[in-house]
């Protein structure tokens, strides 16, 4: 048998393993050192930052709610980090002509001309972040900056932040070039798709353009090239964002679209949230829909419209389905005295099903039926 010693004497070894470990422990020292540094200058630079938000945000404060005409123009990063970070807090909370002052103020600044210059990078998360961060200042300067780079960015992701970023300054000519790009990319949800229409409806409110919408509104539903689900779920971004001018409108998609579900789910949910003169007519109808789903979605948003539901809320305890069963309870229960009072009288029922449902529904109001 061949043992070690032949090759390499037990003096040499220990010799080469000794100076093994020993550049192995200089490695780990210098990098635990980095770390330290790393550590402490992090610390530092943070401490630092948050000094200058202080900073910044009294001075901002005092332009302004106070009398300070001077406006801050940052020049080192951790500078602009800061500005950058107190301006979008600030972005979020304020409303009318503050916020408007604070838009003015950022583009005096000279942030957007950082941000707009880092969105140039080759490297496209510089480029993304860049973008987002343009977004949360909801210049309106810079709408031809997003729109050409709608058309040329290759990364989907960046493509797509841009169109987020113009949808929160969206004008009618916006809209529809956002419309045109989204339905061509198939990777994008529909939630996204609901949650740009909800910024350009804001968008669009604040600069009294509603009218633009609803015409555009009213001829989509004919437009073959935009899918049902796209449809959907502008639709949905109509009932969050409250615009009871597309009522009608919505009325018009649910009786056109009878045969899709997806629209006419869209609708109730939409008109409950919207609540005006019709909302309890598409919600009678979408209680005797022949799809249990859509039964089921009519009797839980059933609570949100008027009373004149009522009594079709009592047929659809007897539906076959339990969910419409088990939602159309608990909206009698969410619509007042009369609700209840239905409850009640159905816990008499010869139904078993009714009856015990009733009772158990009533329960959870805190109302014990012997």
């Amino acid at each position: 048998m061949i043992s070690l010693d032949e090759f390499i004497s037990p003096y040499l070894l220990k010799q080469i393993l000794i100076w093994i470990i020993s550049i192995f422990s200089f490695i780990t020292l210098i990098l635990i050192t980095i770390l330290i540094l790393q550590k402490t200058l992090v610390e530092y630079l943070e401490r630092k930052k948050n000094k200058l938000k202080k900073k910044y945000l009294t001075l901002i404060n005092n332009y302004l709610f106070g009398n300070e005409k001077e406006i801050i123009k940052p020049k080192t990063n951790l500078q602009k980090r800061a500005l950058t970070e107190v301006a979008t807090e600030l972005m979020t909370n304020l409303k009318g002509n503050e916020k408007e002052k604070m838009i003015l103020y950022i583009e005096k600044s000279g942030l957007i001309k950082y941000y707009v210059k880092r969105a140039g990078s080759h490297w496209w998360p510089k480029r993304y972040f860049a973008i987002e961060q343009l977004g949360y200042f909801e210049s309106d300067s810079l709408k031809n900056f997003y729109i050409k780079i709608i058309k040329k960015e290759k990364q989907i992701e960046t493509k797509l932040k841009a169109i987020w970023a113009l949808s929160l300054i969206s004008d009618i000519n916006s809209m529809y070039l956002i419309v045109d790009e989204l339905s061509k990319i198939v990777e994008v949800s529909l939630k996204f798709v609901e949650d740009i229409f909800c910024n350009i409806l804001r968008s669009l409110n604040k600069r009294n353009l509603i009218d633009g919408f609803l015409y555009f509104f009213k001829k989509l539903k004919f437009d073959n090239l935009i899918s049902n689900g796209f449809k959907s779920a502008i639709i949905l971004a109509c009932g969050e964002e409250r615009i009871f001018e597309s009522e009608e409108i919505i009325f018009d998609y649910f009786n056109y679209f009878d045969e899709d579900d997806q629209i006419k789910k869209a609708c109730i949910i939409a008109i409950s949230k919207i609540g005006g003169k019709i909302s309890s007519d598409i919600i009678k109808f979408g209680l005797v829909d022949k799809n249990p789903e859509i039964r089921t979605e009519s009797a839980r948003c059933a609570q949100y419209v008027t009373k004149d539901i009522i009594p079709y809320l009592k047929d659809s305890l007897y539906d076959f389905n339990i969910d419409v069963r088990i939602n159309s309870a608990r909206s009698l229960a969410k619509l007042g005295l009369e609700g209840i009072e239905i409850l009640k009288n159905e816990s008499n029922s010869k139904n078993p099903y009714v009856s015990t449902l009733s009772k158990l529904t009533l329960k959870e109001e805190g109302i014990i039926i012997a």
